[in-house]
This record gives C-alpha cells, sequence and structure tokens, in this order.
C-alpha cells in the first residue's frame, strides 16, 4: 500500500489597515502560489486565530488603529511563538522597535517593490525551513 503525499499551500495571514496595501500584498502572494486570509485590524486577526485558524506566514502593518501591529504580534507570539513575522510600515523601526521585535521576524519599509515582498517572503519561508 502507498501512502498518498498531501501537499498544502502554505496559508498567509495579512494584517493590514490600508486597503491597497492589502490588496497588493494578496495579489503578489497569490501569484507565488500562497492561501492568503486577510484582516483590516489586529482584532479581526486575533479572532481568525481564536477561530483556530493557523498560518505558516504573518505579515502586519506596524501602525494600525487600536491595538497597533508590535502589540498584535506580541500577543500572537504568546501562542505561536515560532510563527514567521514580516512587519512593514511608513515609518523608520527605530533601534528600540527593532529590538522589542521578536525573533524569525523581518521587517519592510513602505512602499517596497514587489521584488521587494517576494525576497522578504523567500527569506522567512526559507528560514523556517532549514
Amino acid at each position: 500500500m502507498h501512502k498518498e503525499q498531501v501537499i498544502t499551500m502554505a496559508r498567509v495571514l495579512i494584517v493590514e489597515d490600508d486597503r491597497n496595501s492589502r490588496l497588493f500584498l494578496t495579489v503578489v502572494l497569490l501569484q507565488m502560489g500562497y492561501e492568503i486570509s486577510e484582516a483590516e485590524n489586529a482584532q479581526d486577526a486575533l479572532n481568525l486565530f481564536e477561530r483556530g485558524e493557523m498560518f505558516d506566514l504573518l505579515i502586519s502593518d506596524l501602525r494600525m488603529p487600536g491595538i497597533d501591529g508590535g502589540e498584535f504580534v506580541a500577543m500572537v507570539r504568546q501562542q505561536y511563538p515560532e510563527l514567521p513575522t514580516i512587519m512593514a510600515s511608513a515609518h523608520v523601526f527605530s533601534e528600540n522597535m527593532m529590538s522589542s521585535l521578536p525573533g524569525n521576524t523581518i521587517t519592510l519599509l513602505k512602499p517596497f517593490s514587489r521584488d521587494e515582498l517576494i525576497k522578504a517572503v523567500t527569506s522567512v519561508v526559507t528560514s523556517v525551513q532549514k
């Protein structure tokens, strides 16, 4: 009897309050072959986790209304400490902010290109597979 190998697409959660930025991220990641879930804010994203949704990669804006991205990622990492994360911001990441980000986090300064996004996603996914 042969076992069938089940191949599943990696699931990515995009948490971004700006609709155009969310659309850009979604289109690029779909083209890369990822399955996408979107949340407009941190609370909506937390609700997805509370419902038992699982993700292979988290991409979050840093500055959002309500719970900001840094606080949101810290909350998620309490339950999923190894979840690879990309933090995006239109504001320069200070040394203090960088040191407070959990390990396995890559930062992207907005506006970033399609190629920069692909490089960041590939880098974080490759580091997890090692």
